[in-house]
Parts: structure tokens; sequence; C-alpha cells
């Protein structure tokens, strides 16, 4: 997984924060998310509610939010990204 993100965030093919997936996941824009292992279990439910609902794929990165902004190339913690979509897909 920590090559899949390595190569994402250096393609720019990442989407970083809670709003900013959700919103990907809605315009059909995110195929994957990815979550620290210290994510709020409010935030984590409203993330598996709405890739349940748009049939995305969720994984925990299994270790902390700063582990996953430093895999990022991020100087800050973060929660969760959504891996871009490499494909075109209609909107829902």
């Amino acid at each position: 997984m920590r090559e899949l993100i390595a190569k994402a965030a250096s393609e720019g093919n990442i989407t970083l924060g809670t709003k900013s997936v959700i919103k990907g996941i809605k315009n059909s824009e995110i195929e994957k998310v990815i979550y620290a292992t210290n994510i709020p279990q409010h935030i984590l439910n409203n993330l598996k509610y709405y890739s349940k609902h748009f049939s995305i794929e969720i994984e925990s990165f299994g270790n902390d939010s700063r582990h996953l902004g430093e895999l990022c190339g991020k100087p800050f913690s973060v929660l969760v990204i959504g891996i871009k979509s490499t494909k075109k897909h209609r909107k829902k």
C-alpha cells in the first residue's frame, strides 16, 4: 500500500482531507479511500457510508496520520486520502 500511496502522491493523483474525499466519491473521482488509524470514529463512519453507497474500496493505512502525511510528502498530519480514479466515470 505504501508504494501505491507514494506513487499516487508523486503523480498528483491523491485528494487530501475528509470533505474533499467525500466530494470526490460523490463525483466518481475517487477509486480508493485510505485512512489513518487515529481517525475519529464519526469521520470513519461517514467515510464508510459513502464508500459503501458508491462502491468505493476503503482501507486502513495501518499507521497514524503523521506517518500518512509524511508518505504523501506533506509537512502535516493527514487523516484520510482518496486515490483518484485513473478512468473517467459518469456521475451517478
